[in-house]
């Protein structure tokens, strides 16, 4: 997106998806940074949306964490962490997702 502009398409899916977050949906959160990430939202800079990776994460949705453990592993919108990749894969397969285990091996 360019200049902060909101795609017309996304603007209820994103306040929709933003109120759910707001109150503690860690799904919503997951979905809302992906939508971000994509470029279909507001621009709001990579640390923004690692924020709601986290949040989610935090929430317990395991793909949150995997998003999280990516986009550190990559350095997409923060500095390239391995530490902090791991760290929230290791997390991912503590709530159960069988991927993040896997990726562990």
């Amino acid at each position: 997106m360019l200049s902060g502009e909101v795609d017309p398409n996304y603007t209820k899916v994103i306040s929709t998806s933003k109120a759910l977050c707001d109150e503690g949906d860690a799904i919503e959160c997951n979905n809302l940074a992906g939508i971000y990430l994509e470029g279909k939202g507001v621009d709001l800079g990579g640390r923004r949306i690692i924020k709601k990776f986290e949040q989610a994460c935090d929430g317990g949705e395991p793909t949150g964490c995997i998003n999280t453990a990516t986009l550190y592993n990559e350095g997409i919108g923060v500095g390239k962490d391995r530490t902090k990749a791991v760290t929230y894969m290791l997390k991912s397969c503590g709530l159960g997702e069988a991927s993040a285990c896997n990726s562990l091996k």
